[in-house]
């Protein structure tokens, strides 16, 4: 990236899988030298916030979901602007600014769900609304997300979220830019694995951002421990907050005492201490960022089904790594896992910690990522004035 130019993240929070996500992109384009800046309307996570501020060049934090307010306190300090956004609404927002100031050079929507234009088939609606809500969704976002696919403007994280975005919008063969989330990958050797210990109580750890229904695989996961703690010997670290966290801990302080002695909860942790949560935990469960994470940190992980207070599970992570969210071709009884993983010799479950590494080392690459921000045809044609208006219009009527 061009060192006169300034990298910018506009999104409503510094909280979940993307604040960590950010901070990732923000320490290694700092490392070779870069700028760069994250515009928010609020401060959702106060320990992100507080990394984010030593590591990037200014956090402006204002409520204004336009981010002109942002936007106009530091436009003056560079010389050029690219964008990333990661969803629909800050990217047209940062567009808007950028037909009104041509120092905005590119702005990129990365698409991190696979539901970002669709309906989770888990979630609980009646048959008139599953029917409806598709169609009021392709009215809104087809010609939208056409035309940022053919300007090179939207990059999706993964094949997933690219098949679910095209077969929900039922957009045809479209140019796609396809880039897998970017992780800084440590120099692991052989033996680094060889001397991983499993826990006695063999430990399964979560963390998330406490959003429900989205997450509610989280109270899936306290019942299902709930339930095997009485047949293996095991516990469960559970970190997050947000909205939802209230529910989680009245269904916490509901269990029986020996339930409730299986399951510590952290409500917040900060991004430095991550890998001591790792240190902690034989198995991880989650989606996006947190597999990869566990990875890295030589922690066997499990994809989990969003959009369910059931825990519904896929395959072990290791063998399709570049798929960040539960599989639905690949489901698997969780129980079933936990009793293979428990019945393996430690040099057994050992090589499966470091052949998961190694798949996920092979696959991804921050580098890669940068690259992709430095493509000056990536992001370059965002929407023109008339092409706004009409989105918005239609926002405001569906």
């Amino acid at each position: 990236m061009a060192k006169e130019e300034c990298f910018i993240i506009a999104r409503e929070g510094v909280s979940g899988g993307t604040g960590t996500l950010s901070l990732r992109l923000f320490e290694y384009i700092k490392q070779e030298g870069g700028r760069c800046v994250y515009l928010c309307c609020e401060n959702n996570a106060p320990q992100n916030y507080a990394l984010m501020e030593r590591v990037v060049d200014e956090i402006v934090c204002v409520q204004d979901i336009s981010f002109t307010k942002q936007f106009d306190s530091i436009k003056n300090k560079y010389k050029s602007f690219c964008f990333l956004t990661y969803s629909i609404a800050e990217y047209v927002a940062i567009s808007t600014l950028r037909n009104k100031c041509d120092k905005i050079k590119r702005v990129i929507y990365y698409v991190v769900h696979d539901y970002a234009f669709s309906i989770p088939p888990s979630l609980q609606l009646n048959k008139f609304r599953r029917t409806i809500i598709p169609v009021f969704q392709r009215l809104k976002y087809r010609k939208l997300v056409s035309t940022l696919m053919v300007n090179r403007s939207i990059v999706f994280m993964d094949d997933i979220s690219l098949m679910e975005t095209k077969k929900n919008l039922r957009i045809g063969n479209l140019p796609s830019i396809v880039q897998l989330l970017p992780i800084n990958i440590p120099n692991l050797l052989p033996e680094d694995f060889k001397v991983i210990k499993r826990h006695k109580p063999f430990t399964i750890g979560t963390m998330c951002r406490m959003e429900f229904p989205m997450k509610g695989y989280v109270l899936g996961l306290i019942d299902k421990i709930c339930e095997l703690s009485n047949v293996y010997d095991i516990r469960l670290i559970l970190v997050g907050d947000g909205p939802g966290r209230v529910l989680v801990e009245e269904k916490l302080n509901c269990l029986p005492t020996n339930n409730r002695g299986k399951i510590e909860y952290i409500r917040s942790l900060p991004y430095s201490e991550i890998g001591n949560f790792y240190s902690q935990c034989d198995l991880a469960l989650g989606m996006g960022t947190m597999l990869l994470d566990a990875s890295i940190n030589k922690v066997l992980a499990v994809p989990v089904r969003s959009y369910t207070n059931d825990l519904v599970v896929s395959a072990l992570f290791l063998d399709k790594v570049e798929w960040l969210l539960f599989d639905k071709m690949d489901e698997k009884p969780f129980e079933g896992i936990l009793s293979y993983l428990l019945a393996l010799e430690d040099d057994e479950f050992n090589l499966l910690v470091e052949r998961q590494f190694l798949n996920v080392r092979n696959a991804y690459n921050i580098n890669d990522f940068i690259r992709l921000l430095q493509d000056n045809s990536v992001g370059a044609n965002t929407l023109n004035s008339r092409e706004l208006w009409f989105f918005k219009m239609l926002n405001k009527i569906i």
